[in-house]
């Protein structure tokens, strides 16, 4: 019986046994040139190199073996195929097995790159999810394409891809770039192992846009690692057709919970899915409460960042969010400083009814003076999940613009934040002239309008000369500062021309960011002992 032999390659010598059956072979075939120059590395190739035929199409390798061994020419016996690696890992030891059967067909393998590979980088490899674009012929379909690839790195912490012309390293980094991936800049490390044990091999590491701007060499490697921690348990990953996806529905968790009738797949037109790659991946229905932060689009928290980048529909305050946060998002936009609650919350529940995320963007942080409350016992009654993401408050961001701290030891130890009463009334004891009485540092929203109120009722508590502080839009490239006092804020502001979007800082600690008051904590003091240092 004609016999085909399988056997992979490296760059380690053949066993024994592969040497025998190299050397009692009639015909020897390679598929590639490549591999043609790597067998001239062995020691067999010397003795064996005029019965060596190289075929670099496998549909035609496969054909010209049925055509000799088939034939049963006499002077052909044994054919050895020398292959890369490990022909069953993803080459074309499954296509010779398929086409020949387990009898005719025996696999004498070697590492396969990808093996070698993670040594190189030193990581394990048994978690790993495994990527071939190797297509030429070997396997019928390949599973999967490029745009996969966001979503597939969603899933596993690892990515081993063995690459080709089309499906290139730069290609992938550039797919990665323009995904929904949160911060791929920052979370995704490739490292590409090019031409692995030729001398000239290299390992280069990089983010997805150090990546593409380079050029590499063929064979390469590429493995993707998502450093941003184990990915969450998701439900079985179906392929569909054309790259869609299809994962089944399961159980939602959180304290708020509901959870839709997962999409067909694909979406409906006009929606989308996480990534780039056409995927309908079931998401639970939620809404998010970002807190945005004072002004700089650079203050917004990671979270906050990730979700934002990665909702399906944008609630923001038009009237006071920075439009930079905007910039880059595909997700379907409302500006709410026009709408009415009952229309706010007629978005939020159409969204989620469509399992679409919700992010609904406050400036500052949402605990102040955000109108968070009545949008939550809303989103409460018609049971929609929700969950609050905190911000820099711009309070926090005026006292950082002063450079100094509200709290000064033997001054003050509390920082009063309030506003003065207008259309929204306060509770009687909340009045400013009866929280002045405390002499606390204070910070002010939502008054700057009636300033000459404010100070009316700051002086039934504090002297005349006790130091002010008005910040216009905090950490916006045109913020402003006014400083004085009571005495003379009003003329101050008023000369500045400020009206709105501006804090008032008020008390004796607001000197510490002009002068030194000599007072300091007894945390650092040498002599104050604490659980930390004795």
């Amino acid at each position: 019986m004609n016999k085909l032999y399988i056997i992979g390659i490296g760059f380690r010598p053949f066993d024994k046994r592969a040497s025998e059956i190299i050397y009692n072979s009639n015909l020897i075939l390679t598929t590639s040139n490549r591999l043609y120059e790597l067998f001239k590395e062995h020691e067999e190739f010397k003795e064996v190199k005029d019965r060596i035929k190289v075929i670099t199409n496998v549909d035609e390798t496969i054909e010209f073996i049925k055509s000799e061994i088939r034939n049963l020419k006499p002077e052909i016996q044994t054919v050895a195929l020398i292959a890369s690696g490990d022909p069953m890992f993803h080459g074309i030891g499954r296509r010779a097995v398929k086409e020949f059967g387990k009898d005719m067909v025996e696999i004498l393998p070697d590492l396969s790159c990808v093996q070698i590979a993670f040594s190189r980088i030193k990581e394990p490899w048994d978690d790993a999810f495994l990527i071939s674009f190797h297509r030429s012929g070997i396997l019928e379909k390949n599973k999967y394409e490029i745009d996969d690839i966001p979503l597939l790195l969603t899933r596993h912490n690892k990515i081993a891809i063995l690459t080709n012309e089309r499906n290139n390293p730069t290609e992938i980094a550039k797919t990665l770039l323009k995904s929904q991936i949160p911060n791929p800049k920052s979370q995704i490390i490739i490292y590409v192992c090019e031409r692995l044990g030729y001398d000239d091999e290299k390992i280069i590491e990089g983010a997805p846009d150090v990546i593409l701007k380079m050029e590499f060499l063929s064979p390469n490697v590429v493995i993707l690692q998502n450093r941003a921690g184990e990915p969450p348990p998701h439900p079985p990953l179906e392929k569909g057709g054309r790259g869609d996806f299809q994962v089944k529905p399961t159980r939602a968790f959180g304290s708020q919970k509901r959870m839709k009738t997962p999409h067909p797949s694909p979406l409906p037109s006009g929606e989308r899915g996480w990534g780039e790659g056409g995927f309908s991946e079931q998401k639970m229905s939620k809404v998010y409460f970002i807190g945005a932060g004072p002004g700089d689009p650079e203050l917004i928290t990671i979270k906050g960042r990730k979700v934002l980048d990665n909702a399906d529909v944008v609630i923001y305050t038009g009237s006071l969010v920075n439009p930079e946060l905007l910039k880059g998002i595909k997700a379907e936009i409302f500006d709410s400083s026009k709408m009415a609650l009952d229309e706010i919350v007629e978005i939020m529940r159409n969204s989620t009814d469509n399992g679409r995320t919700v992010a609904r963007l406050h400036t500052g942080d949402t605990s102040f003076y955000s109108a968070v409350s009545e949008q939550i016992e809303r989103l409460r009654a018609l049971n929609i999940e929700y969950e609050v993401i905190p911000g820099v408050s711009s309070a926090m961001a005026g006292a950082a613009v002063l450079g100094q701290e509200l709290t000064i030891p033997e001054i003050t130890q509390t920082v009063i934040f309030t506003r003065i009463e207008g259309r929204t009334p306060v509770p009687e004891m909340e009045k400013l002239s009866e929280l002045a009485k405390h002499r606390a540092t204070m910070v002010i929203f939502l008054s700057v309008r009636i300033i000459e109120k404010v100070r009316d009722e700051l002086l039934s508590g504090y002297p005349d000369n006790t130091p002010v502080v008005v910040i216009e839009k905090a950490s916006w490239p045109e913020q402003r500062i006014i400083r004085g006092a009571l005495k003379d804020i009003v003329d101050l502001v008023r000369d500045a021309d400020i009206e709105k979007t501006a804090l008032i800082y008020v008390g004796e600690a607001l000197k510490a960011s002009e002068k030194s008051l000599k007072k300091e904590s007894r945390l650092y003091n040498r002599d104050f002992s604490h659980g930390y240092r004795k």
